[in-house]
């Protein structure tokens, strides 16, 4: 902090008269860093994270159907790690999975995972993050209760 100019350090006197003279080494907050702490102290908490699953289904509530890369990119997450969150949730009924087939340019076919949140997943995003890994979690996947 002293480096950036935020604080400035002196040298005291620390003992009184009668006692031997001890230095001692003080710190004093700059006008600067007055400024700069005021400004962290307005923001407040910082954000909490959500969990990747929970962060997915509101991508997919906002726009599906949507490829797992779209996915990622709004996540700003890697695409594989995106794909096997997305899995899981497909295993415990979030989300599911359409397969469609595309020609391309050189008469081939490609075929691309489209993903969209089920009603159990529109559930589960209302009821919160807790809720999410609560249902995740959860071995019995016919009983979700939220």
């Amino acid at each position: 902090m002293k480096r950036e100019g935020l604080v400035i350090d002196q040298w005291v006197w620390f003992a009184s008269n009668p006692l031997p003279r001890i230095k001692a080494h003080t710190f004093h907050i700059t006008d600067r860093g007055r400024r700069e702490l005021e400004f962290l102290q307005s923001l407040g908490e910082p954000p909490k994270t959500c969990p990747l699953g929970y962060c997915i289904l509101k991508c997919l509530k906002d726009a599906y159907p949507a490829t797992a890369g779209q996915i990622a990119k709004m996540c700003d997450k890697d695409r594989g790690h995106v794909r096997r969150v997305l899995t899981g949730l497909e295993n415990h009924g979030l989300v599911r999975r359409y397969a469609t087939c595309t020609r391309t340019r050189w008469n081939s076919e490609t075929i691309t995972n489209l993903w969209e949140i089920a009603k159990v997943g529109e559930a589960v995003l209302d009821a919160g993050p807790v809720a999410s890994v609560r249902a995740i979690r959860r071995r019995d996947r016919s009983r979700l209760k939220f």
